[in-house]
């Protein structure tokens, strides 16, 4: 009891803002990922490698965040990265929160 007394400010935030989550579940779980293949990610390589395997680590998890399919997204976006003729100016619309607010079709 003395420790929801003590801190009953930062435990009632959720009552202030409505986008502050009742628990921390959504977080967990996405850190219950990374905590199963810890083991698998330990011989990625080389350095290089492992930070390669973050970067897209982190855009999987991104795209979980949003709730879109991360495969959808990757099939849609890895060819544009690698076509010549799609403009460097426009990357930030390949982005997961970009990408997420374009309709289907324009994708």
């Amino acid at each position: 009891m003395a420790y929801a007394l003590h801190r009953s400010v930062p435990l009632g935030r959720f009552l202030e803002d409505g986008r502050v989550p009742l628990d921390n579940g959504e977080a967990e779980r996405l850190i219950k990922l990374i905590v199963l293949g810890r083991k698998n990610w330990l011989f990625l390589g080389s350095d290089a490698a492992g930070h390669r395997a973050a970067a897209v680590y982190s855009l999987v998890l991104s795209c979980y965040r949003l709730e879109m399919d991360p495969w959808a997204y990757f099939r849609d976006v890895l060819p544009k990265l690698g076509d010549t003729l799609f403009p460097a100016s426009r990357i930030a619309e390949l982005l997961p929160e970009a990408w997420a607010q374009q309709p289907a079709q324009q994708r």
